[in-house]
C-alpha cells in the first residue's frame, strides 16, 4: 500500500467516524437552529400573521404589547400584558380597547421561535392572530413600575370609553372589576407619543403604570414609563393628583369623550 492510498483511507475513515459518532461532516450539511438564535429581547414592530401591527416593550419578564388592525379607525385595538419564562413561552391576559370595534378579551401563550418570530400555543377569546413576525428592532430600556399602596375600594364608576386632554390625546380606557388597562396616544397616525396603560380603580381614583412604546415618533418617549394616580371628581372628568410620585402622561386634566 502506498502513501496516497493510505492516506485516503485514512481521510474517508475520519469522516466515516464523524457521521456515526453523532457530528456533521463539514461540507453541504445544514446544523439546527441554536437556541441562541432566539430573540433575548422583543421590544419593537411586529407584524402580525392576519395584517395587524403590534408595538412590543419587554422589561425583564415583562412584555407588554399594543396592536390594532390600522392606525385610524381600526377594526380592533388591543392591549396586551404578561411575562416570558424561561422556556422562551409568553403567557399574556389581552384586552380590546375602544379605539377599535370589538370588545374581547382572553388570555394568549405563545412560543419564541428562532428568525424574530412568534406562534400562538393557545388562547381563549377571538384573538385575531396566531402568528407574528419582527418587523423591526427597537431600543430595550427597563420600565419603571411602582405599586404606589393606596386602599382598595370598589369602583364608583365604570372608566371605560375614550377620553381626551386638553391637547387632543386621546386615552382608551378598558376597566374589568378593580382592573384598568387601556392605549394613550398624541394623535392617530404617526403619534408623537404613545403608550399602554395598567393598573387598578380604587373607589374614584385610578393607579396607573405606563410604558412608552416604538409608535412613537420622538425616540426617547418611546424608552419611557412611569407611574401617576387619576381622581374623578364627577364621571366625566379625571385630574392629575398632584400630591403623588410620578411621571405624568398627558395632561392633568382628561375629559370623557364617549
Amino acid at each position: 500500500m502506498n502513501i496516497k492510498t493510505l492516506c485516503l483511507i485514512t481521510l474517508l475513515s475520519s469522516q466515516l467516524g464523524a457521521c456515526t459518532s453523532g457530528n456533521s461532516p463539514t461540507l453541504g450539511v445544514s446544523t439546527p437552529e441554536s437556541p441562541s438564535a432566539l430573540l433575548a429581547d422583543l421590544t419593537g414592530v411586529w407584524r402580525g400573521g392576519s395584517s395587524g401591527t403590534y408595538y412590543l416593550r419587554q422589561s425583564g419578564e415583562t412584555v407588554l404589547w399594543y396592536g390594532e388592525s390600522s392606525a385610524e379607525s381600526p377594526a380592533w385595538a388591543q392591549v396586551a400584558i404578561g411575562k416570558r419564562d424561561s422556556q422562551n413561552q409568553i403567557q399574556m391576559d389581552w384586552y380590546d380597547v375602544p379605539k377599535g370595534n370589538s370588545a374581547n378579551r382572553g388570555n394568549l401563550t405563545a412560543s419564541v421561535l428562532p428568525q424574530a418570530k412568534l406562534a400562538e400555543l393557545s388562547h381563549t377569546g377571538s384573538l385575531n392572530e396566531s402568528d407574528w413576525e419582527m418587523l423591526s428592532p427597537a431600543p430595550a430600556y427597563p420600565l419603571v413600575m411602582q405599586d404606589n399602596p393606596m386602599p382598595m375600594l370598589p369602583p364608583t364608576s365604570n372608566f371605560s370609553g375614550v377620553w381626551k386632554d386638553l391637547m387632543g390625546a386621546r386615552f382608551y380606557l378598558s376597566q374589568h372589576g378593580q382592573e384598568l388597562v387601556g392605549y394613550a396616544e398624541s394623535a392617530p397616525n404617526q403619534p408623537e407619543w404613545s403608550a399602554i396603560l395598567y393598573g387598578k380603580v380604587s373607589g374614584s381614583n385610578l393607579r396607573l403604570n405606563w410604558a412608552g412604546l416604538p409608535k412613537s415618533t420622538q425616540a426617547s418617549f418611546s424608552l419611557s414609563s412611569g407611574t401617576q394616580r387619576m381622581n374623578s371628581p364627577n364621571a366625566n372628568i379625571l385630574m392629575l393628583d398632584q400630591s403623588a410620585p410620578g411621571q405624568m402622561i398627558g395632561m392633568s386634566k382628561w375629559a370623557r369623550v364617549n
